[in-house]
């Protein structure tokens, strides 16, 4: 876990040398919760009560975080999902115990997505609008792009948007936290269209 706060480190300071601004939010993935906890305890100890807002994505199957955060009690929950995700690097079935703590106390959203959405941003990522870069993102590596997309498109999702501030005016760091590990799936995602998303979800 402090290995993983370099990750966060160099961010700050590319950054900080392009004088741009600090993230209003940060999407990180979930997994056990070790790389999260890293995200938040990292901008906690840099920025204290003026820390970006967490927000923790999940697979479907696999989100002990979201489950025992649902619980209510403050204490660690075995997720109970088939942990069957294309997103292989975050199916986790029990929090870590080291790192949960800091993520029920530092993180403001818990969300869990079906693997169409992860998908769909690594088709995203692939193919930008305009002169944005190509991004080669594998399955858990996403998530937290397609998350957000969902997020910001949908109608049903404007109150959660208006409680967590997403706007025209937030900044939001996303992090690629792996390339293509499996570039047989890969290609079947990317070039042939594999888990699409549901035609219900395509009309805005």
């Amino acid at each position: 876990m402090q290995g993983y706060t370099a990750i966060f480190d160099e961010i700050q300071t590319g950054l900080n040398r392009e004088n741009a601004r600090n993230p209003t939010h940060v999407f990180v993935q979930g997994g056990v919760g070790a790389f999260a906890a890293s995200a938040v305890g990292y901008y906690s100890s840099l920025f204290g009560q003026d820390k970006p807002r967490m927000i923790v994505v999940e697979p479907l199957e696999a989100a002990c975080l979201f489950h025992s955060a649902s619980m209510g009690d403050g204490r660690t929950h075995h997720g109970g999902g088939t942990l069957q995700t294309i997103m292989a690097g975050l199916a986790g079935a029990d929090p870590s115990p080291v790192s949960w703590p800091i993520l029920w106390d530092g993180v403001e959203l818990f969300l869990k997505c079906p693997d169409y959405v992860t998908a769909r941003a690594m088709r995203m990522y692939a193919d930008p609008i305009g002169s944005d870069p190509r991004i080669t993102s594998g399955e858990s590596g996403a998530v937290t792009l397609g998350a957000l997309s969902f997020l910001m498109e949908r109608k049903e999702y404007q109150d959660l948007r208006n409680i967590m501030g997403l706007n025209d005016r937030s900044r939001i760091l996303l992090v690629n936290t792996e390339g293509d590990t499996d570039p047989e799936n890969y290609r079947k995602i990317v070039w042939e269209g594999h888990h699409p998303v549901p035609d219900q979800y395509m009309e805005q």
